[in-house]
């Protein structure tokens, strides 16, 4: 069954000569770009202007397309150019996964935005070249595959929780592979793997079977012992004065994975790679008609977070040139190969540009104080000739808009899915959806319509991850952010002094903990260095107070605090 709205089978039929598409308004380009894949069976690559589109994207995309095809976000580093902290493993591991199968792919649809176009990559082999493949019955030297997590950048920890991380104990070792959803239990008899169970990072419990599992390592940039010595060598060519002096240099030296390593990376390679050296032949590129400026934008940020940045005298940076890809580069990349531009504007018709029939819904808002407050509303659904479908973004705001609609006399009826509203012979339907910006299929005879479009409010942002919402520049993501005597605060017990690491056996499991020294008094807080997003540096008193200076008493704490 045909269930495209917009791509009809003519114009599949002369995609290679169409370059750009306008009035896509709405949720119309997200539903473009599924159709076109639906309807070309190859790969697309969907071009957003920012990181806030490119999730809106995804979000939409996924609610059209179809359930077996894929869909996966190249997600950008959500740090500024230059910071001094790295990317959340878990984005990590998410853009790991997506360079890994990226080469292979046969159809389905990745999302990136603009800007993290211009990011430098590993080499395209380098993750299939370092991944371990794992499988039941294997025979595997144990302290072998010890030694090949540590050398892909695992860190071993007496527990594992996150991506990255491995634990041993006993015969069980327990790793969360980046690129997983699930953490992994390797039980090995002996040297030979007995069974592969994925299992629950908070409880502990293990799950599933499986028979294969493969490992991706765990950074984009590489810390071997070879690659470390290639990285040394480059900065003391590339860097003037003593390296002892730099921070970066010193952790790379111990294998440590300085924060904002990312913006190091060419130094760890012969060549670097973009996105687009990783996508198959044949794929297709979907791009904004401006991607050039949205490039050229993100060019001058980060021109600006270069100047801002190089002031560090025991933190050199590369220059833009050589951390990034130059953004005409990257344009005519994008533009030499098979790319469709698209525009919610109305482009010149021609032989390679056509504009969809699609148009933004009239002004349909409920406006409360007045006495018929869905007057606009009731007028459209009795002129419009087609179908209606409403969107809500929760199970709760579904059912309020529901019951309104009902009281009416709507005859309106709930749907489960896109696909279930186009099979029915629902005139008016709602549905749980991500669909932001509605719009109007004239020649198909179907309108969405969005909540937000009915009650004017934004509906509540979709967060890939639990986060507290902190200023990213007073997190400390790595530990090496922190020295002895170094003003800290701390989320529950306020400003203290950070005193160093301390090895502390907590339920029966032997861990390293922050030693924080608190007041007059000296009292001490032995907090999980795990739980190092509850700390953050006190920039302000860290600059204008010696470090012999004495501290007040905990916020809310009258005594000695030890965990």
């Amino acid at each position: 069954m045909n269930r495209n709205l917009l791509i009809n089978p003519a114009f599949a039929d002369r995609s290679d000569q169409v370059s750009s598409i306008g009035r896509l308004v709405g949720a119309s380009a997200s539903l473009t770009a599924a159709e076109l894949v639906r309807s070309l069976q190859k790969p697309l690559v969907v071009v957003a202007n920012d990181p806030r589109q490119a999730d809106q994207l995804e979000a939409e995309i996924r609610y059209f397309a179809d359930t077996d095809l894929p869909v996966s976000h190249f997600v950008e580093w959500e740090t500024l150019p230059y910071d001094s902290f790295s990317p959340h493993q878990d984005i990590i591991s998410q853009r790991l996964r997506v360079i890994a199968t990226l080469p292979q792919m046969k159809n389905g649809i990745v999302i990136v935005s603009g800007p993290s176009l211009l990011q430098r990559l590993p080499p395209v082999d380098y993750v299939a070249a370092r991944t371990l493949v794992l499988q039941t019955s294997q025979t595997l030297d144990r302290q072998d595959f010890i030694n090949a997590l540590t050398a892909a950048g695992y860190l071993r920890i007496p527990q594992v929780e996150e991506h990255g991380e491995f634990a041993v104990r006993g015969s069980l070792i327990d790793v969360f592979p980046m690129g997983s959803e699930q953490p992994v239990r390797i039980d090995f008899f002996d040297d030979e793997i007995e069974t592969l169970r994925y299992f629950d990072a908070e409880t502990q419990l293990s799950g599933e079977a499986v028979a294969t599992m493969q490992i991706l390592p765990a950074r984009e940039v590489p810390l071997d012992p070879a690659n470390i010595k290639r990285f040394l060598q480059r900065y003391r060519e590339r860097f003037e004065g003593q390296p002892s002096r730099s921070r970066v240099y010193s952790d790379i030296s111990n294998g440590i994975a300085h924060g904002g390593i990312e913006y190091y990376l060419p130094m760890f390679f012969e060549e670097t790679a973009s996105f687009l050296d990783y996508l198959p032949a044949d794929t297709i590129i979907f791009a904004p008609q401006d991607v050039s400026g949205v490039l050229e934008q993100a060019w001058q940020e980060i021109g600006e977070r270069y100047e801002l940045c190089s002031l560090d005298p025991e933190r050199p940076i590369l220059k833009p040139h050589e951390s990034f890809l130059n953004p005409d580069a990257v344009g005519e990349k994008i533009s030499s190969g098979q790319c469709i531009y698209y525009s919610a504007q109305s482009l010149e018709e021609s032989a390679t540009s056509v504009n969809l029939s699609t148009r933004i819904p009239p002004a349909l808002r409920i406006e409360a104080r007045y006495e018929d407050a869905a007057a606009s509303l009731m007028k459209f659904l009795e002129e419009f000739d087609g179908r209606v479908l409403f969107s809500a973004d929760s199970p709760g705001r579904r059912e309020n808009l529901y019951e309104l609609l009902a009281g009416r006399g709507i005859d309106i009826s709930r749907v489960d899915s896109w696909d279930a509203f186009l099979d029915s012979g629902i005139a008016v339907g709602i549905a749980i959806s991500p669909i932001e910006d509605g719009v109007l299929l004239p020649e198909s005879g179907v309108a969405i319509i969005s909540e937000q479009q009915l009650f004017g409010e934004k509906p509540r942002q979709r967060n890939r991850r639990r986060r507290t919402e902190r200023d990213p520049e007073t997190i400390i993501r790595q530990l090496n952010d922190l020295q002895p005597g170094s003003p800290v605060v701390h989320a529950e017990y306020g400003v203290g002094r950070y005193l160093g690491l301390t090895t502390l056996v907590a339920g029966g499991t032997s861990g390293e903990f922050l030693h924080l020294e608190y007041s007059r008094r000296r009292q001490t807080l032995r907090a999980g260095a795990r739980a190092r997003p509850d700390l953050t540096l006190y920039r302000r008193l860290a600059r204008e107070c010696p470090a012999t200076s004495p501290w007040e008493r905990p916020v809310g704490q009258s005594q000695a605090a030890r965990h």
